[in-house]
């Protein structure tokens, strides 16, 4: 993901079932003139307030989305290792029955 677009860094799909309460922000239907790279742009309300939040939780140290789906993955890898890893020595009684069957 671009750091240009610092809202998507933040964006999180829902799979689950339908929450009962849903929590939004009702923003006026208004432009904002903003400074972009010395440029003057105009912004809708929501797109700007998008953005300004994005950009506060990447400076505040928020984990984005991916990031926090990274951690996650890496996590799940290092068990799965440990198990692979663990389950390859074969424990004493498992030697024991395969002589036994030998």
């Amino acid at each position: 993901q671009e750091l240009g677009n610092k809202e998507y860094m933040y964006e999180l799909n829902h799979y689950g079932e339908v929450p009962k309460t849903i929590v939004g922000l009702e923003l006026p239907k208004k432009t904002f003139e903003v400074d972009a790279d010395g440029m003057k742009v105009e912004m809708d309300a929501w797109q700007y307030m998008i953005i300004r939040l994005s950009e506060h939780s990447l400076e505040s140290g928020i984990m984005t989305t991916r990031g926090i789906y990274d951690l996650r993955r890496l996590a799940k890898k290092s068990q799965d290792e440990k198990k692979r890893h663990f389950g390859d020595t074969p424990s004493k009684d498992q030697k024991k029955k395969k002589r036994k069957s030998e």
